[in-house]
């Protein structure tokens, strides 16, 4: 201490002395007219720098660490061209905190910085060391009254307004603003800021200039504001914050918040706050939310509130409605109830006097559901919603206009239905709304009502407003009510009507029997068990949520290529369907050079390593990179069995609409394929190749290790029947093993995989599947550690097949991802294998990109095609042919396709991305890598969404598509493989020279068609669909047309 007092004591004699000495000659030069005012202060502060500075140098009595950027944001040392006036705010510690931000200033702000001019309180001029540096300087007096830390400053209005004037000069000669929003020294630096003062927003916001922040920690050690110079330490950190460009508050609120916590911070503890939690504050996202949580939390309240009453209101009138209905009806029971109760249905309407009018209040009292839809205050489809109200008030308008329709029995059943109905579903609204848990916490026995009612009243209410309306289309009074002349419009809406609810009525009930299904597999579903494994990060609110992850990684990739478009994606509000333009945003920049696209790459894949989170079954957890690394004591034991089987006849034969084609048959149709666009030249000739080299299906000497052994897109059937070594990897359930160990044996083949306990010790097959398998997800280390070890000296291929749903896809890949990494670095002669998708975005040749714009063009013309283009303005049937884009050198153009599909989602999206990036990097590091794209598959998984399944069958008509079954998937895609591990000059191998890594999905495509359509994959779905239907309805247009000639010749009266 003492040894660094003497060092700060000479530090600061030396200032005293340099300053007057350097500054002097300055002060002359401007004197004399030599130099302008802008001039002397610009050399002044350049030259107090340069002396603060050097003198620490010469003096060390600190050690002084300068962090201009901490990984978020632009790149914040102020290294660009033309920086745009700011006013700088710091916190303020010690007497010292100038002079270190004076001798740190290019560290901190950049070379191509602004002078800073500081606003200072002016009794600082006693001191002729500040006052000659000050002046000099030109920073800017303010004379307030003395006040003690932490008070308000009261300024001298005439003194305020004069520095107002000197702030606006200083930013016109080329100036920053520097001010400490403390307004004084703080005498408790390690406890927290002072209050902040919004002295600094209001600056900004009169000036219209951005506020940057800087952060000083340490200097309290050196010179403490309340104890002088007593030494506690030497550790003095500064810290300049992002963006670059500076931010403009929206309130003086919003600057004194951010500047607490990240200032704050880095101010008190030296160290910045968590990266999530800074990137927020500095981006405003962490404000916004809270003043939306605060705002949306009131405006939650008077909705609720409101929609508790509106709710009650509804419930309590058709309550009314029923409390009436059911005694009329049921009560008392005569002998001869089969006559008594349609008698008294027919009745009921007019049973009353204040009945009709009242029905017709609480019914159309329904229509504000329809508002609450369209401005969102609740989730209901509006449309269905709408739907739905006007067929009830259609019926309203019937009965109360057609008097035939009242006195019969069906308008009574009507009434009955609708008032069962609607009393249990306001009230679970209600319930619903005050638990705010409409699955869960509403009371059951009126949660069961809710969703079992509807078996009965639903089809007693159709049933009674059918009545209704064919009453109504025979009662002249309802025809003619908007006149003579429309009343034969009125018969053909009827009719039309009764058409709707016929064929409609099935497709409602059945919708309300899927949601009942879902709603009590909720009610009563268990809870999730605890995360092991391999798990997404937790976020703010204490959720797994996927969004503010895969941002977070798709962000590190692009910021590699340009940091705006980084920051870009981290503040991309709509991901779930905004998150398809930063993609196409990467894979161009990746086009720039091969070193971009390796580097943003690699920068994606160590941000998903560094994010994610491993959880141990104790409950701790690491991030994935961490337990990666991890050693390990568990360890796999190894079940092995030898098929029995024959070997193939070593014939690649590829199964094709009920045929199994070979030889010169599979050639012709490999010809045919090729010819029509569904796949390209590069995968035809490789499949060529494979047939007329036989001996590359000899696989007994090779080693295929699959992840994800039973997914339906895998090879594991074709390596099996062609003798492959397979060491299958997939869960640990008995009925999975049971299928691939019957496959082994009798296949001419072997299968080796994971088991958690001897072989020997399992006496049949029964208990051998019991023990086989192991979990991507929490057995990932040790799935990797057994196969570094297994077969040592063997050739691996190590092909990643398994597919999950949703957010689960990107774990189970980034699982893959860490054994295909760690396989291909650590055991030589290792080779990686992938199944692309067409729905992703791709290099594609220049062919490709031609045969798209002829067949827009084409396409173009046909009716259909333009039938879809107008009604979907702009949305359907969009131009595939992307515009070419150029490498950073302009030595080679790439061409590019666009096949996301936005409803697979962004977690899928970023799943297969994450594997193109493996797949390029290991590339790059000698390993040949075997990643062709798949044609769209009818696999259980995809089809099981009837949507897709719909547009499946009509996409063939959109030239050169083809939807392919899954075992010739499977069989293409194999051949595919074989060549890439047998012929030297296939793309696979690193040998082979390519101008961009990305153009190893360029070849050997097998695409289904999905690069030469005339439209994207995303806008042919609609169009698609709606060609299924038409195939599926064409047998009945003959029905359908004589149909429409009976209404027609009825409203014309020709019978």
């Amino acid at each position: 201490a003492f040894v660094i007092k003497l060092g700060l004591l000479t530090y600061i004699v030396s200032m005293c002395m340099a300053l007057p000495i350097t500054l002097f000659p300055i002060f002359v030069a401007f004197r004399c007219g030599w130099i302008s005012k802008t001039v002397k202060e610009n050399w002044a502060l350049r030259t107090g720098s340069f002396c603060s500075k050097w003198l620490m140098r010469l003096i060390p009595f600190s050690r002084v660490t300068v962090e201009s950027d901490h990984g978020v944001g632009n790149d914040v040392g102020g290294n660009d061209v033309d920086p745009k006036p700011s006013i700088w705010v710091c916190n303020h510690v010690s007497a010292m905190d100038v002079f270190f931000m004076l001798a740190s200033d290019r560290a901190l702000r950049g070379k191509n910085r602004r002078p800073l001019k500081i606003i200072y309180w002016q009794e600082l001029d006693n001191n002729p060391v500040t006052r000659a540096l000050f002046h000099m300087c030109g920073f800017i007096p303010v004379q307030m009254a003395a006040n003690k830390a932490g008070e308000a400053n009261n300024y001298d209005r005439s003194s305020f307004k004069t520095m107002l004037k000197q702030i606006k000069l200083a930013f016109e000669e080329g100036f920053d603003v520097g001010i400490l929003p403390e307004g004084q020294l703080n005498p408790h630096p390690t406890e927290g800021l002072l209050p902040v003062f919004g002295g600094a927003y209001s600056i900004a916001r009169m000036s219209r200039r951005p506020i940057k922040m800087i952060a000083i920690h340490g200097t309290h050690q050196l010179w403490h504001a309340k104890h002088g110079m007593e030494i506690t330490g030497n550790d003095v950190k500064l810290r300049c914050y992002p963006p670059l460009d500076g931010r403009l508050y929206a309130s003086s609120d919003e600057f004194a918040e951010t500047f607490k916590h990240v200032v704050g911070a880095f101010g008190t503890t030296g160290k910045d706050l968590a990266r999530d939690e800074l990137e927020g504050w500095l981006d405003g996202s962490t404000w916004e939310k809270m003043t939306t949580t605060t705002t949306t939390t009131t405006m939650s309240g008077l909705k609720d509130s409101y929609l508790i009453l509106y709710n009650l209101g509804c419930c309590a009138g058709w309550g009314m409605i029923l409390y009436y209905s059911i005694p009329y009806v049921f009560w008392p029971i005569g002998d001869d109830p089969a006559s008594e109760i349609p008698e008294r249905l027919a009745s009921l309407y007019n049973s009353v006097e204040w009945l009709p009018n009242f029905l017709n209040i609480v019914q159309s009292l329904a229509t504000m559901e329809i508002i609450h839809a369209v401005t969102g205050l609740v989730r209901s489809p509006a449309m269905v919603t709408a739907m739905q109200v006007s067929s009830r008030l259609v019926a309203i308008f019937s009965i109360t206009n057609a008097p035939s329709s009242q006195d019969q029995w069906g308008a009574g059943l009507m009434i009955l239905a609708w008032s069962l109905v609607e009393v249990p579903r306001y009230l679970f609204y209600v319930f619903a709304l005050i638990t705010g848990d409409a699955t869960k916490k509403t009371p059951y026995p009126l949660f069961w009502l809710r969703y079992s009612l509807f078996y009965v009243l639903y089809p007693a209410g159709i049933t009674g407003e059918m009545s209704v309306f064919l009453k109504a289309m025979k009662d002249d009074t309802c025809l003619n009510f908007f006149g003579p002349q429309f009343s034969g419009i009125v018969y053909g809406y009827y009719v039309t009507l009764l058409v709707v609810y016929v064929l409609g009525s099935p497709f409602m009930i059945g919708n309300m029997a899927g949601n009942r299904k879902s709603a009590m597999k909720k009610r009563f579903a268990k809870p999730p068990p605890p995360p092991r494994g391999l798990v997404w990060p937790l976020d703010k609110k204490g959720g797994r949520s996927s969004t503010g992850t895969a941002k977070a990684i798709l962000a590190a990739a692009v910021s590699e290529i340009s940091q705006e478009q980084g920051q870009a994606v981290l503040k991309e509000k709509n991901w779930r369907f905004g998150y398809v333009k930063h993609l196409i945003n990467l894979v161009k920049g990746q086009c720039e050079s091969p070193l971009t696209a390796l580097s943003a790459a690699t920068a994606g894949l160590d941000k998903a390593y560094e994010v994610f989170q491993f959880v141990s079954p104790d409950g701790s957890s690491v991030s994935f990179k961490e337990a990666m690394e991890a050693k390990n004591t568990e360890r796999f034991n190894t079940g092995y069995i030898k098929g029995e089987g024959q070997r193939s006849n070593g014939v690649l034969e590829v199964p094709y609409k009920g045929k199994i084609l070979s030889g010169e048959p599979l050639k012709a149709q490999i010809k045919k394929w090729v010819s029509y666009g569904t796949i390209e030249p590069s995968a035809g000739d490789a499949m060529i190749k494979v047939v007329d080299n036989p001996e590359w299906l000899d696989l007994s000497d090779r080693y295929f290790v699959l992840l994800g052994a039973g997914s339906a897109m895998g090879p594991f059937l074709v390596l099996m029947a062609l003798g492959a070594n397979v060491v299958a990897i997939d869960l640990d359930r008995p009925r999975i093993w049971k299928r691939l160990i019957d496959i082994a044996k009798k296949s001419s083949g072997t299968i080796t995989f994971p088991l958690k306990v001897k072989q020997v010790m399992c006496k049949d097959d029964e208990e051998l599947c019991k023990h086989a398998g192991a979990n991507l997800f929490t057995d990932t280390p040790k799935i990797r550690d057994w196969l570094v070890d297994l077969y040592p000296g063997k050739p691996f291929t190590v092909g990643s097949y398994a597919y999950l749903d949703g957010a689960l896809h990107v774990q189970v890949s980034l699982a893959m991802d860490a054994i295909c990494k760690d396989l291909s670095e650590k055991r030589r002669n290792t080779s990686l294998a992938y199944l692309c998708t067409p729905t992703d975005l791709h290099l594609i040749p220049k062919e490709a990109h031609e045969a798209a714009k002829a067949n827009y063009k084409e396409y173009s013309r046909k009716l259909y095609c333009q039938f879809m283009s107008i009604i979907g303005q702009g949305k359907f049937l969009k131009n595939n042919a992307m515009k070419p884009v150029k490498s950073k050198d302009g030595n080679n153009e790439y061409y590019m396709v666009n096949g996301i599909s936005v409803a697979q989602g962004p977690n899928y999206a970023l799943a297969k991305r994450m594997q193109h990036w493996r797949a390029i990097v290991a590339r790059s590091k000698n390993c040949i890598v075997a990643s062709n794209i798949a044609p769209a598959t009818s696999t259980v998984s995809v089809v099981h969404n009837r949507t897709f399944a719909w547009a499946y069958e009509g996409m063939p008509y959109f030239k050169p598509y083809e939807i392919f079954a899954p075992e010739t998937s499977n069989a293409v895609m194999s051949a595919l493989l074989f060549f890439d591990l047998n012929q030297n000059t296939s793309s696979a191998n690193p040998k082979t020279i390519l101008s961009n890594p990305n153009q190893l999905f360029q070849y050997g495509s097998f695409n289904g068609g999905a690069w030469r359509c005339a439209y994207t994959v995303d806008t042919i779905g609609e169009a698609s669909v709606l060609i299924y239907f038409s195939r599926l309805a064409k047998p009945y247009a003959p029905w359908a047309v004589a149909g429409v000639a009976v209404v027609v010749g009825k409203l014309a009266g020709l019978y």
